[in-house]
């Protein structure tokens, strides 16, 4: 009587978990079924402002950002204001469509070949002279954390402080922003070059946060609002290409 007691029990427990299982499935279906819809409803808004604006800017993964007069998106907006847009997929938009597109720690939470396509498709989407703004962690940062100079210090000393995780090492930063806030692949300065002349950018220099000869580009930068601004500084790169 008793195994049989146990036996009933036992498959009240496997359906419930199998009940729950099959829920959780159906819950996520329906979600991954609205996002579909709203990214294409979004694509296509995305590509009719492209078409009609003919000073038209995109701001791919904006966060919190919302930028003024900027198509502004995301993979997950958190802003009315933000469309949905995967930077992993084609870019909704057609070719020599945009003035301007800029990027702040975004291209890093892609793997390495979603990256070199977010270059190309950055590229067909520009006009002639069109200008993209990357700004991303700088691999070569963190590797220089471990030559142990005063700078390399002072920096260890705030990235401590600010993921509360002591003794701050080189070697524990670095697996910090390798692997830590969903990244996937953390460029160097000469392979985001690299990258940009492969995809057939020209003219690419390096810039300060928030400073740009280029009106549109200047003080666009807001990664040091959500981070100690001395460490965004110090660990931030950010380049500017240009489309021939």
């Amino acid at each position: 009587m008793m195994k049989s007691f146990a036996k009933r029990l036992l498959k009240g427990l496997h359906l419930e978990h199998y009940a729950r299982h099959m829920w959780q499935s159906h819950q996520a279906y329906r979600a991954s079924i609205a996002y579909e819809k709203k990214r294409i409803q979004d694509s296509l808004e995305i590509e009719a402002l492209c078409e009609s604006d003919n000073n038209a800017k995109l701001h791919i993964g904006a966060g919190f950002n919302i930028l003024t007069g900027w198509i502004n998106t995301d993979a997950h907006p958190i802003h009315p204001d933000c469309r949905v847009m995967d930077a992993a997929r084609q870019l909704p938009i057609g070719d020599q469509r945009l003035d301007y597109i800029f990027c702040e720690h975004l291209i890093e939470h892609l793997s390495h070949a979603q990256g070199v396509q977010l270059l190309a498709e950055s590229y067909r989407c520009l006009r002639p002279k069109g200008i993209l703004r990357i700004a991303t962690p700088k691999l070569d940062h963190y590797l220089a954390l471990f030559q142990e100079d005063a700078q390399a210090n002072e920096f260890l000393a705030r990235y401590e402080s600010l993921l509360a995780d002591p003794p701050m090492t080189a070697t524990k930063a670095l697996n910090h922003a390798v692997r830590d806030w969903g990244h996937q692949f953390l460029w160097s300065d000469g392979e985001l070059r690299a990258a940009l002349h492969a995809a057939g950018f020209k003219d690419i220099r390096s810039q300060m946060i928030g400073q740009s000869e280029y009106a549109a580009l200047r003080g666009l930068e807001r990664h040091q609002e959500t981070v100690d601004h001395e460490v965004n500084r110090l660990e931030t790169m950010v380049l500017e290409a240009a489309k021939p």
